[in-house]
């Protein structure tokens, strides 16, 4: 027996521009798709290809602190967005507030509480501008999208599966082939980044899956997998074709695109999260395609395989993760994303050639992703803050 274990410090992934909402539901009737798997005829050959690289040239949005007014202290944020008008509007999952700061930074105003009512969140966990005046805002434990004014007024609110026509992974963080794509909210969207991975290889072998962001200018963020430090994204066009690399600060996690400049959370020492904003720009640096773009491998054929048995194994498996990070929780008050920290003999307590990525985890919560070579979906966990918007805490959820 042998497991493939994976270390990902942090699950990039924040969340995309919308298009603009003219009213909530309903919205669009196209139904989701995964595409097929395979390699494509477009594909290039890696030794051919170098592309540029680029980076933060500038910090151009700074908001948050250590210490201080308590405007400006954020506990876990779950979304960051540019407002049409200028500055950022920020959720803060761990205070169920919502706050809005200009252009340099300075504080507007702040709304939302934690409650029961309408407007209130039990869990908030996600923030989408819609349209010029309004922003929808999902509360994760009940499973609803509110609809506020920027000026904290509620409008209406429905239940979060309306939003995305799914009922599995209800918000914007779903498993697209071995892919676990955020950014695609809304059907159309959905089936846009299907048919871009429908063109590329899949990162078959070491890691149970690749996070990506579907920023919502039509390209595909892929991430490369690996150490703690910076990351580094396969930016790719609409048509699945490789364009350039973007090389982003360690503990950054992009979660809002506009133009060249990118927003997102900084994750700092002692787990201080904090609001940033880097206008990207060429370093002069070139860089190959990654070494899982020449090995395409096919999904098996879904048919002549025993699915149920195989996706029996996994799930146990991964309920068997879940208690040995509580164990670790317990002695260390915190969980790990080290498969080593939490499983004492992973060959032999977990199925052979099954691949597992912790995707985040903190003292506040973890989430992770599941693999197996003979199962054509991705398994999926997550437990407290770490639980990425849309799933449903402490539940296991296969798709894709």
């Amino acid at each position: 027996m042998r497991i493939q274990p994976v270390q990902q410090r942090r699950l990039r992934g924040g969340r995309p521009i919308l298009a603009v909402f003219a009213v909530l539901a309903p919205l669009l009737a196209v139904a989701a798709c995964d595409g097929e798997p395979g390699g494509s005829s477009k594909l290039p050959d890696v030794s051919d290809v170098v592309l540029p690289v680029f980076a933060p040239s500038d910090t151009t949005l700074a908001v948050g602190r250590v210490s201080g007014d308590d405007v400006y202290l954020f506990e876990v944020i779950r979304g960051v967005r540019w407002l049409p008008q200028g500055g950022v509007v920020v959720a803060d999952g761990g205070r169920g507030r919502i706050s809005l700061y200009d252009g340099e930074g300075g504080f507007r105003h702040a709304f939302g509480r934690e409650g029961e009512g309408p407007g209130e969140f039990g869990a908030l966990a996600g923030l989408w501008v819609a349209g010029p005046d309004s922003i929808l805002a999902l509360d994760q434990r009940r499973d609803r999208v509110s609809r506020f004014h920027l000026d904290g007024s509620f409008e209406r609110q429905l239940p979060a599966h309306e939003l995305s026509d799914d009922t599995v992974f209800t918000m914007d963080v779903r498993p697209h082939r071995r892919f676990l794509v955020r950014g695609a909210l809304l059907p159309d969207e959905q089936t846009r980044v299907a048919a871009t991975l429908a063109e590329v290889p899949l990162p078959y072998g070491t890691f149970a899956s690749r996070a990506a962001w579907w920023p919502g200018d039509g390209s595909l963020w892929i991430r490369e997998s690996g150490s703690e430090g910076p990351s580094d994204w396969l930016v790719l066009t609409e048509e699945g074709a490789p364009e350039r690399w973007i090389r982003l600060p360690a503990g950054f996690e992009p979660l809002d695109l506009r133009g060249d400049e990118v927003a997102g959370r900084l994750l700092g020492a002692m787990d201080v999260e904090t609001v940033r904003a880097y206008r990207l720009a060429p370093t002069g640096g070139r860089e190959s395609l990654p070494a899982w773009w020449a090995l395409p491998h096919a999904l098996p054929d879904s048919a002549a395989i025993d699915q149920d048995a195989f996706r029996s194994e996994v799930v146990g498996s991964i309920k068997f993760l879940a208690s040995s990070q509580e164990i670790h929780y317990a002695r260390n008050s915190t969980y790990s994303t080290r498969i080593e920290d939490i499983v004492e003999s992973p060959e032999e307590d977990l199925p052979e050639g099954m691949t597992v990525e912790i995707l985040t985890a903190t003292s506040r919560g973890w989430a992770m992703v599941a693999a197996h070579p003979d199962l054509p979906v991705l398994c999926t966990l997550g437990y407290g803050s770490g639980t990425p918007a849309g799933w449903r805490p402490g539940s296991v959820r296969c798709g894709g």
